[in-house]
């Protein structure tokens, strides 16, 4: 065990009731107002989630699960084992701090998604490669590497400068709707993954985040649209989709890049112009 964890002394595959949960929680993370508190009590709230679909709201352990006051982030490592998913793009998967971004279903209108497409082949034109298809050039090697850099770039970009310019309803610009994402994304920290930052901007988020061992990102991606989705319909009164389903993710390859996303989600709603109430900002301490 890592320097700065202490395991949670709950058997593999133990059930147990609400009232013993919350005493075991109480004995190894106590609430104390004061600076050596292991764990908050709002944090000790989000560290056991409980199900409320009964009175004696059971939670089935399936491995010991730890607090840490101390997170090693891990960059991409390339000789690691290392799983890959497509659909419309690859998707990596490494226990390694990944920049993710998941976007209302209205937030790319199809002007703007089709404009995004004409600048790359704008681009592939300028550099002598205009019998290149967009998607094949990136996702099958055939660009020179320093290029292939270069086109990733300018693409990745345009892409986020056109989320920025708010197109849509923007529902998460409502605080309510904004919060249930926050809820969500917070509660399996420090259980499932532990989360560096994010910004929930008016049509879309970001999120700075490290899976633990057992946990795929995908699996938890899923869990997270599918559970705001059904919430936030609620909370409008309607039906249909609410999230585009794949998301824009990337394995984070170095100090610098970590810096540089950091930096970027920090100033991604003053850039964007958006006042103190129109985006919600978490950063872990």
């Amino acid at each position: 065990m890592t320097k700065g964890t202490k395991s949670l002394p709950f058997p593999t595959g133990n059930i147990m009731s609400r009232s013993r949960l919350r005493r075991e929680v109480e004995r190894v993370a106590p609430v104390s107002d004061g600076k050596d508190a292991r764990i908050s009590r709002w944090k000790r709230e989000r560290l056991v989630p409980m199900d409320v679909g009964s009175l004696l709201a059971r939670y089935y352990f399936t491995e010991p699960q730890t607090v840490s006051d101390h997170i090693q982030w891990n960059f991409m490592d390339w000789k690691a084992d290392t799983f890959a998913t497509y659909r419309n793009r690859p998707h990596l998967g490494q226990c390694a701090l990944t920049f993710v971004t998941f976007r209302l279903n209205d937030s790319m209108p199809k002007e703007v998604i089709e404009r995004w497409r004409a600048e790359q082949t704008a681009w592939l034109i300028e550099h002598g490669l205009k019998d290149l298809d967009i998607d094949r050039a990136v996702n099958f090697g055939l660009l020179p590497e320093n290029l292939r850099r270069q086109f990733l770039k300018m693409r990745d970009r345009g892409w986020h400068e056109s989320l920025d310019q708010a197109h849509g309803e923007c529902w998460l610009r409502d605080r309510s709707c904004a919060q249930i994402v926050a809820d969500s994304l917070l509660k399996f920290e420090n259980i499932r993954y532990d989360l560096e930052r994010f910004i929930i901007m008016p049509n879309h988020v970001h999120v700075l985040v490290q899976m633990r061992a057992e946990w795929k990102l995908q699996e938890q991606f899923t869990s997270w649209l599918r559970f705001t989705g059904r919430e936030i319909n609620k909370l409008k009164g309607r039906s249909g989709r609410v999230w585009q389903p794949e998301p824009f993710d990337h394995v984070v390859r170095n100090e610098i890049q970590f810096e540089y996303l950091q930096k970027y989600i920090a100033d991604n709603p003053i850039k964007a112009g958006l006042r103190a109430d129109e985006y919600l900002l978490y950063v872990r301490k």
